[in-house]
């Protein structure tokens, strides 16, 4: 019986997921007259969704524990730009944009977690000065932005940039679901009080969450500099169009 329970409520979830995007879809089908329906339209719309669903990712790590991160965009900008222009004078292509993406924003994610829990200013106000910072850091050291080269490009293509987006689908459900991390983050944005009084460590959480949050906006960064084959700095606040 419990067990009936347990998959009707999982259908039922299923389904009221899927009648907001199918009803969108179907919007649009009727307002272009079936142009938007294709399923080349269709993968064009899957494919330009991987970089935002990263980030988004990425976000609800922090934004789970009622902590909102603005330099979300500028990280994943500096990843890509200082990461994508290391894989050029490095010379190792597609591989090398994925590491040092990776690599810079995991190191991005550590150094907002380690000021969050230092400084002890909101979330908010110390994410907005962050995101000033990482807007600049990469014009020091690349005024040009970054072009790519070689097999680059290949990332953001099919059925590249889905194998991608697949894996890191399946990292932040094993991440949120699967772990006893995802259970304490949770826990702490549901009642720091409570969760302070049972043991979290909420300092210890809040640095892995920013982290892990640094790893796809480093993975959201490769997959967009691959995409865009150019990509410039930008400046007053302009990542937060992302």
């Amino acid at each position: 019986m419990k067990t009936n329970n347990l998959a009707l409520r999982l259908l039922k979830s299923a389904v009221k997921t899927a009648i907001l995007p199918l009803l969108v879809y179907a919007i649009f089908a009727i307002l272009t007259n079936g142009r938007s329906a294709t399923s080349r339209m269709m993968m064009n719309t899957v494919r330009q969704s991987i970089v935002p669903m990263l980030v988004c990712w990425g976000l609800m790590l922090t934004m789970s524990m009622s902590m909102m991160n603005f330099c979300a965009g500028a990280a994943m900008l500096c990843s890509g730009i200082i990461g994508g222009n290391l894989a050029n004078l490095t010379n190792t292509g597609l591989w090398g944009l994925l590491l040092f993406c990776v690599l810079m924003g995991i190191v991005i994610g550590m150094a907002i977690g380690l000021l969050y829990n230092k400084l002890r200013v909101p979330c908010i106000v110390l994410t907005i000065g962050l995101m000033l910072f990482f807007e600049a850091l990469p014009r020091l050291f690349f005024s040009s932005g970054v072009r790519t080269t070689g097999n680059m490009v290949m990332l953001s293509m099919a059925p590249n940039c889905y194998w991608v987006g697949a894996i890191m689908l399946v990292v932040f459900y094993v991440l949120y679901e699967g772990t006893a991390f995802g259970h304490n983050i949770r826990a702490l944005g549901a009642s720091p009080v409570i969760s302070a009084n049972v043991g979290l460590d909420a300092d210890r959480m809040k640095f892995k969450a920013f982290t892990l949050a640094g790893l796809f906006f480093g993975m959201a960064g490769a997959l967009y500099v691959a995409g865009q084959g150019e990509v410039r700095n930008v400046s007053t606040m302009g990542s937060m169009l992302t």
